[in-house]
């Protein structure tokens, strides 16, 4: 037959391995949020650099498209240059033909 105070012995033990439980649970809980919360942070961050990749190719993209525009903007120039010189060159050659008549 069991005392009174083998009772309580029991009770508290019991308590105390409730408690205890209770404990790990809560700190399991709260492992588990602090490492959700970095796995948020991580993907964040991934996020922001993949954003930033995306748009220095963007930009890069961009300014190539420009370049190839002023150098298409260019030889075109020169070329209308060119055929404006060639116009000039056989009038006066014309010119030159009747004078010489």
């Amino acid at each position: 037959k069991k005392t009174v105070s083998q009772e309580k012995l029991v009770s508290a033990l019991s308590d105390m391995s409730r408690k205890q439980a209770d404990q790990d649970r809560e700190l399991q809980f709260q492992m588990l949020a602090f490492q959700r919360e970095q796995e948020e942070s991580r993907q964040k961050f991934q996020e922001r650099l993949e954003e930033r990749y995306r748009k220095e190719q963007e930009r890069q993209q961009r300014e190539r498209m420009e370049y190839e525009e002023q150098r298409e903007r260019e030889r075109a120039e020169r070329e209308e240059r060119r055929e404006s010189d060639r116009r000039k060159y056989e009038e006066v050659s014309r010119g030159l033909v009747w004078w010489s008549w």
